[in-house]
């Protein structure tokens, strides 16, 4: 199955990029479009279309921050129903599981992984080879997720850090000035951490009346387009997303998961089951994934991942790391320069 985004994606690249002075013929030809593939904002495309755009930028400007510039333009009405749902959530956690069980609409390979240590939110962003090949692509998608972020609420106003993994392409006085704070590059990982976010706020302007509405089209047109097979893969996601939200709340418990997913203890168990996996399994996973990026931060005590994690004592946790990665989390440190 060709992996699709929609069309108003690669037509607001493609009309960025006339601005910049590209002749719009280049750009449909690059991407293999037509103006009648772009008439509809959602009609499916290739998502390689999209990437050829940026690999073009990327190759053009050098030296000139197009990710930057044309990432600190998005607004969420770009991501159609799914956008509008977030924008119209009750509070900004349930923008955010909007987003996250959505996101596939949006663009095939993203992944956003969000977690709440003691004093700060930490958002961090993983894609598939090819766009990470690409620092102009990576630094628009970086970008546009704080453009959004201050769309929706106050906040998301100023990040405390960015983080990007590839090395500096263009001037820092360009991200200094959009971002306000710190930005790093040659990073573990690409990322944006925040104050600790108040999550049980609405977004700015919410109606949730209508966003109860919105996302259940997004849930129709996430079924029409994804199909009934590949829904079973993202369910299991949605049950890793549950867990991840439970640690944030200090609820590790299998019925609170189950509460969240909207569903039952007993369902749950049984769901798992017909797909040969458990809820400890699941657990296991979140945890173990989870555990290198909260190492990552050096203003957590290996203590404080322990519990982040939803162990009840450090030891506990010391045990699991080395049998995951074969080392102590205190080396892991030490090997990666997170001191």
């Amino acid at each position: 199955m060709v992996a699709t985004v929609f069309a108003v994606l690669p037509r607001t690249a493609i009309d960025y990029g006339v601005a910049l002075g590209v002749e719009r013929a280049e750009l449909l030809a690059a991407t293999g479009l037509t103006e009648s593939d772009l008439e509809d904002p959602d009609n499916l495309v290739p998502y390689a279309s999209l990437l050829s755009i940026w690999r073009l930028y990327t190759a053009r400007f050098p030296g000139v921050p197009v990710g930057l510039n044309y990432g600190r333009l998005a607004r969420v009405e770009l991501f159609g129903v799914v956008g509008q749902a977030c924008v119209n959530a009750p509070t900004l956690a349930d923008a955010l599981e909007i987003y996250f069980r959505y996101q596939r609409l949006i663009d095939p390979f993203a992944r956003t992984f969000v977690a709440h240590g003691a004093e700060r939110t930490i958002v961090t962003l993983d894609h598939e080879p090819m766009a990470l090949a690409l620092p102009e692509a990576m630094e628009m998608l970086l970008t546009s997720a704080c453009a959004i972020g201050r769309q929706l609420a106050d906040q998301f106003e100023r990040p405390l850090v960015v983080r990007f993994r590839h090395e500096r392409r263009n001037a820092l006085v360009h991200y200094e000035e959009y971002f306000g704070c710190e930005v790093a590059f040659g990073d573990d990982v690409y990322g944006l951490e925040y104050p600790l976010a108040d999550l049980t706020v609405a977004p700015r302007g919410a109606n949730p009346a209508a966003g109860r509405y919105l996302e259940r089209l997004a849930g129709e047109v996430y079924k029409t387009i994804i199909g009934e097979a590949e829904l079973a893969d993202h369910w299991l996601e949605r049950v890793r997303r549950g867990i991840e939200a439970s640690l944030d709340h200090g609820e590790i418990k299998e019925g609170h998961v189950a509460r969240r997913l909207g569903t039952s203890t007993r369902s749950l168990q049984r769901a798992l089951r017909e797909r040969s996996t458990s809820f400890f399994e699941l657990l296991t996973d979140v945890r173990r994934s989870r555990s290198l990026a909260l190492l990552r931060r050096p203003e957590l005590s290996a203590a404080e991942v322990a519990f982040m994690l939803g162990y009840s004592d450090a030891r506990s946790f010391y045990r699991s790391f080395r049998q995951w990665h074969g080392v102590s989390p205190g080396q892991y440190r030490k090997d990666i320069g997170a001191r």
